[in-house]
């Protein structure tokens, strides 16, 4: 049975899709006088349905409305379709809706007839196999020079996303000679992710499925050994392209020297989010110092991530902070903790400790939100 759920703020239109969705077969329907925020808490705790109408008329700026949007698509599952009706009659408003993934957009107010006439087709297209998503946040990890712990904080990083914010998480370790994030996750590489990137290759979501390593419901890791060279920006944009439709972001494991190829660099630097791993040592220092030139030309935020997990740190923060002119709020701390090592050599997740709770900020920044509230328990007679 087909499941649609709708986000209004109006009552009148509340009224008018409960009259027109009861009245259509087989379909699951709830109607909800609720707005994107309660709606992307629901989608964290339980899968999201195959449509969702959702109602921007409430939100008096056009850049609020696409933030609650993006916002709500980090937490919905591929392949969900949204109706969105808005107050707005732009034209550019609604390009913007459908480069975001938006199937369609009605203009308010709208009869009943209207509303039927754009909700029929994307119900009717529930049971096609074409692969559509919202929108696809691209993440970008990598460490400004070898061995400064990128892949340790892919590992646990993406974890905390899809258990605690309720991501749909691919992770891809884009480095097929080596690389051990296939390791650090207890998991091995899968040869037929090789053939993602092939030209000539005809790929479906079931090929997709079956090209990566499930880590749980909502993370997915796509990694092979299968190749004897370096991808290059054509394979790695032809990857980006079949993924997303697949997942509510991506987060690459990047390699270190790749970061600093000239013909890599316009494909990372359109990423959403580039995090940036150092040491606080003198290299890291250097390291950092050589990479403010290269960010001039990102399009989404970058972060630099100061790693001390493995090692102490030989600098205190403020001696980084003075010797590379960044400012408090573009870096990240990351605590020492000689139980990352342990965790990664048995390919279990790190659930506590310092180095996780050194994370949360950053996961705080990442999404605007905390871990997602879980249910505490309470006496039969006290429960609502």
């Amino acid at each position: 049975m087909q499941q649609c759920h709708a986000y209004v703020t109006e009552p009148g239109i509340a009224q008018q899709l409960e009259q027109l969705l009861v009245a259509l077969p087989q379909l699951q329907f709830s109607v909800n006088q609720q707005g994107l925020e309660q709606a992307r808490s629901r989608y964290q705790q339980q899968a999201s349905p195959r449509l969702l109408i959702l109602d921007l008329s409430g939100y008096e700026y056009e850049s609020d409305a696409v933030a609650a949007l993006l916002a709500l698509a980090d937490v919905c599952a591929a392949g969900t379709r949204v109706l969105a009706l808005g107050a707005r009659q732009d034209v550019a408003f609604f390009k913007r809706l459908t480069a975001l993934g938006v199937s369609d957009y009605v203009p308010l107010p709208a009869t009943p007839a209207e509303l039927r006439q754009h909700i029929l087709p994307l119900l009717a297209d529930a049971g096609s196999n074409t692969v559509d998503a919202l929108h696809c946040r691209q993440m970008v990890v990598a460490g400004l020079s070898g061995g400064v712990g990128a892949s340790t904080i892919v590992a646990q990083l993406s974890r905390l996303l899809s258990d605690h914010v309720g991501m749909h998480l691919g992770l891809v370790d884009a480095n097929p000679l080596a690389g051990g994030l296939d390791l650090y996750v207890g998991q091995t590489a899968n040869d037929a992710f090789a053939r993602i990137w092939l030209d000539d290759m005809d790929v479906d979501e079931l090929f997709i499925q079956r090209a990566g390593q499930s880590l749980g419901t909502r993370r997915t890791l796509f990694k092979t050994l299968a190749h004897g060279q370096w991808l290059n920006a054509t394979q790695l944009t032809r990857v980006r392209q079949r993924l997303s439709p697949c997942f509510s972001a991506l987060m690459w494991d990047l390699p270190s020297h790749q970061l600093w190829q000239a013909e890599l660099q316009p494909w990372w630097q359109q990423a959403n989010d580039v995090l940036l791993v150092a040491e606080a040592s003198v290299r890291g220092v250097r390291d950092i110092q050589r990479s403010l030139e290269l960010v001039a030309e990102c399009q989404g935020q970058v972060r630099w991530l100061i790693n001390a997990a493995h090692d102490r740190p030989t600098l205190l923060p403020e001696e980084v902070l003075q010797h590379t002119g960044l400012s408090p709020h573009q870096v990240s701390w990351l605590a020492h903790d000689r139980s990352v090592r342990q965790a990664q050599e048995l390919g279990k997740p790190l659930k506590r400790g310092r180095f996780v709770r050194s994370l949360q900020p950053l996961q705080l920044v990442l999404t605007g939100h905390s871990a997602r509230q879980r249910r505490r328990w309470l006496p039969v007679g006290v429960r609502s």
